[in-house]
């Protein structure tokens, strides 16, 4: 006779299945372009609201002491356990299809990613008095030393983290940047005029945190950056509201809310697959976070961003998908839908 462990399917492990579905989904030929795209925003964007909920829970669980085995036969220790390989190996999948496949198919169609190094000196020009006009105004370089300790992250939030010295005797400083993709486009547009093209329907895209990372010694005017790179945290964002033991219940959810917005505890660190070793020591002794819940990026970090593209104004690039359509089989059935429906007593 089967045990319950045997016959019950994880919760959480199924859910994963479900969001890979929502992946491979993506993957399949027969979509268009920005609707693969949109699906990998989705996959993404699903993501961070199970690790927000979901892990998030389960760790509060594991830090609480908490071993009892859910009803499928897994501890909660055992269930974060199996989520982080299988997250960490659907994150792969979709990192090797969009460097691999999605972004040529995009060139191909005329929506070109480009890094800064590959620009030509006039599309630089006008990244450069963009960043100058429209980024720098919005930038706030926090130092982190002994007089200012490390500062709070919020939740789901782009950074650039950077080691710069003060002349030759001078230590290295940690400094953090958060990217304000809150305010501008994650991915910034060059006009076609700069772009000197032909083709009237291709668009050509920069990342802010590349543009903004291209330019960082315009940050520390007399300093040297020695190095930098990018992160990306998740936070506990599960409400937990408690009506009958919460005196003021309207209170309870203004504060449950403001947790949503900036987040509690760390459960996920994002960071560039390159970073270097000294910032990453840095960040982790800050955060307090174990390695198994640090993710290395060899893509975007934040990947929902990429919804940005899908309002690309090319139809021929996309398909409606809201819009629902009637089998090719059940139309001939329409008129059953029709009839006027008859009540009897």
């Amino acid at each position: 006779m089967k045990s319950q462990a045997d016959v019950f399917i994880n919760r959480e492990l199924s859910w994963i299945e479900f969001n890979k579905r929502v992946l491979l989904t993506g993957m399949e030929k027969e979509y268009k372009i920005l609707d693969k795209v949109k699906f990998c925003s989705i996959f993404s964007n699903n993501l961070d609201e199970f690790f927000m909920v979901r892990v998030a829970s389960l760790k509060a669980q594991v830090e609480a002491g908490i071993t009892k085995k859910s009803i499928d036969g897994l501890t909660p220790k055992e269930q974060l356990t199996k989520i982080n390989k299988e997250v960490k190996n659907l994150t792969t999948i979709q990192e090797n299809y969009i460097n691999n496949e999605l972004i040529d198919e995009l060139q191909k169609r005329g929506v070109i990613l480009k890094k800064y190094e590959d620009l030509s000196e006039n599309q630089k020009n006008w990244c450069n008095n963009f960043f100058i006009s429209s980024i720098f105004p919005l930038l706030t370089p926090l130092v982190v030393d002994p007089a200012h300790p490390f500062p709070f992250i919020s939740n789901l939030s782009l950074n650039l983290a950077a080691l710069i010295k003060d002349g030759e005797d001078s230590k290295n400083q940690f400094v953090r940047i958060k990217i304000p993709t809150k305010n501008i486009n994650r991915f910034i547009q060059i006009p076609n005029e700069i772009i000197q093209h032909s083709d009237e329907i291709s668009h050509i895209y920069i990342s802010v945190e590349d543009l903004i990372g291209n330019n960082i010694n315009t940050l520390f005017n007399g300093m040297e950056c020695i190095n930098y790179s990018f992160f990306r945290l998740t936070r506990d964002a599960d409400l937990e509201l408690k009506e009958l033991e919460a005196d003021d219940l309207l209170l309870a959810v203004e504060q449950s809310l403001q947790k949503r917005r900036l987040g509690g505890d760390v459960v996920r660190l994002e960071v560039k697959s390159d970073m270097p070793e000294n910032i990453l020591k840095l960040l982790i002794g800050s955060i307090s976070i174990q390695e198994e819940y640090i993710y290395f990026c060899k893509s975007f970090l934040g990947l929902d961003d990429l919804n940005q593209l899908t309002k690309i104004n090319r139809d021929d690039l996309k398909e409606n998908l809201i819009i629902g359509k009637t089998h090719p089989q059940l139309k001939k059935f329409r008129f059953v839908f029709k009839q006027k429906p008859q009540f009897y007593f």
